[in-house]
């Protein structure tokens, strides 16, 4: 009967991963409308984008096969939610120090991700953090496996996954310093297999050397300019409310059993350390070391460097994560406590998981359902802030003329480029002018949303020029964004 029940959820994890309401939001609409660029474009696309270019190429091959309908876009990164469940397991099998321990991380593991509301969410994303959770997860078979026996396929191995890594996430150079400086320490110690892994490791950021003056040009003028920077302590708690489903009544129980789980396996471990033996094998040490290193590192730099941080920048931690409280899990002595543990875990993690789906992330269906409603040919959209503009584009007719705040470029995309002076430089009533002109005798429909970063009060600056030029008409429509943000659509005549 528990096999049954535990198939079952697995069914449902996996199917989970490719349903969610279909709207686009921002990020997912830009990924695609830039992976549908011909591949020759794609760097100058990524240049004023800020992102590596690894999904974004197999975006385009999936693409070009399957469409680019939300469910079709986004069930490449369900595939990969997929392949991370089954990895999870072969991971977590590395893990135990005994047949028995064995089969119960890999068990653990495979169920910790399957049923997480975070795997489940990034799973139904068109975005590349799917794909870093798969890469991480190869990268912890396959060193624990070259650490035991450095075969030149499993170094190779090791060499592409750190690379394809560099090349998906950019959070991922915290992740390869720290096993970078552990490999080093090993080397110095005169372990042999840490010096194979650390040439395997160097020969994989070799891979990203010819994407190094594209990158170099991202760190210098995009970053995160919707963002202000995040402190360690609010950045660890975004992270573990992520992981735990959200701030709702299925994900505070998940996100306390995971908090704990994670505190047990880290006293573990200092325990452990103070009496010279470990709680748990070296593989698993190193894998929480690891893991938590990593996001100490990554949350801490970016702080410093006044970057924000998003939850979903954690996806390269959260395998290493996921491990730990599978460890946590095991480690339990009594059989029925361990059970009820993971059934708790994969009933509110199932609820989660669904609340994900369920998840309505953009009013740009609602919008632009209106728009389409009463659009004429003649007419004309604009946007303000422009990073309204690629998830609503893309469901009104190709023939629409549309234009966003401050350029006047296509709403297909958003230039991050020097973003906060772009901005600062605008006139609004230039800008209204310009689109008045472009409408001629046709109405001009702004979409706008107050309160955008870096924008100040100049969207609103445009809805006041606009209406000293036009007619404004009588109806403001109105629709509330998932975190609380309104968009607004206004009319304006001839």
């Amino acid at each position: 009967m528990f096999g049954v029940v535990v198939v079952v959820g697995l069914a449902a994890a996996a199917g989970l991963r490719f349903v969610a309401q279909p709207d686009l939001w921002l990020d997912e609409a830009l990924t695609v409308n830039i992976a549908q660029l011909p591949l020759d474009q794609l760097r100058g696309a990524l240049l004023r984008d800020g992102a590596p270019p690894l999904y974004y190429v197999l975006l385009h091959g999936w693409i070009g096969v399957f469409g680019t309908s939300s469910f079709a876009v986004r069930s490449l990164s369900g595939a990969f939610g997929v392949i991370a469940v089954g990895l999870a397991f072969i991971a977590g099998t590395r893990l135990g120090r005994d047949r028995t321990e064995q089969r119960w991380m890999g068990f653990t593991a495979m169920i910790v991700v399957a049923v997480s509301p975070y795997a489940i969410h990034y799973s139904t994303e068109a975005r590349m953090y799917s794909l870093t959770m798969v890469l991480v997860l190869l990268g912890v078979i396959l060193g624990i496996d070259a650490w035991r026996r450095p075969t030149p396929v499993r170094l190779a191995g090791i060499a592409l996954v750190t690379g394809a890594l560099l090349l998906t996430q950019y959070w991922s150079f915290f992740m390869v310093g720290v096993v970078l400086v552990g490999l080093a320490l090993g080397t110095w110690r005169h372990l042999r297999p840490a010096r194979r892994l650390l040439v395997a490791v160097l020969v994989g950021c070799a891979i990203f050397l010819p994407w190094l003056p594209t990158f170099r040009r991202q760190l210098a003028h995009t970053g995160t300019p919707w963002d202000t920077a995040t402190s360690p302590v609010a950045g660890a708690v975004k992270a573990m409310v992520a992981f735990g489903g959200g701030r709702n009544p299925e994900g505070w129980p998940q996100i306390a059993a995971l908090s704990a789980l994670l505190v047990l396996v880290i006293a573990m471990v200092v325990v452990g350390a103070k009496r010279s033996e470990s709680p748990t094998s070296g593989a698993a040490l190193t894998v929480i070391v690891v893991g938590l290193g990593t996001f100490a590192v990554g949350i801490v730099g970016s702080w410093l460097a006044g970057v924000g941080f998003q939850d979903r920048y954690a996806a390269v931690v959260f395998p290493c994560i996921a491990l730990a409280v599978a460890v946590g899990v095991a480690t339990i002595g009594d059989l029925r406590l361990r059970v009820a543990i993971l059934i708790a875990l994969a009933g509110l993690g199932l609820l989660g998981g669904i609340r994900a789906a369920r998840h309505v992330r953009t009013p740009s269906g609602a919008v632009a359902s209106m728009l389409r409603a009463d659009l004429q040919p003649t007419d004309v959209i604009a946007y303000c802030p422009d990073q309204l503009g690629p998830s609503t584009a893309r469901l009104l007719p190709d023939t629409t003329r549309q234009f966003t705040f401050p350029d006047l470029a296509s709403p297909r995309f958003v230039d991050w480029t020097d973003y906060a002076e772009r901005n600062d430089a605008a006139v609004p009533g230039r800008f209204a002018r310009q689109v008045g002109d472009r409408a001629g005798t046709g109405r001009v429909w702004l979409v706008w949303s107050p309160g955008y970063r870096t924008f100040g009060t100049k969207c609103e600056a445009v809805v006041n020029a606009l209406g000293r030029t036009r007619t404004p008409f009588d109806v403001v429509r109105s629709f509330d964004g998932p975190d609380g943000d309104t968009v607004e659509v206004r009319r304006f005549d001839p």
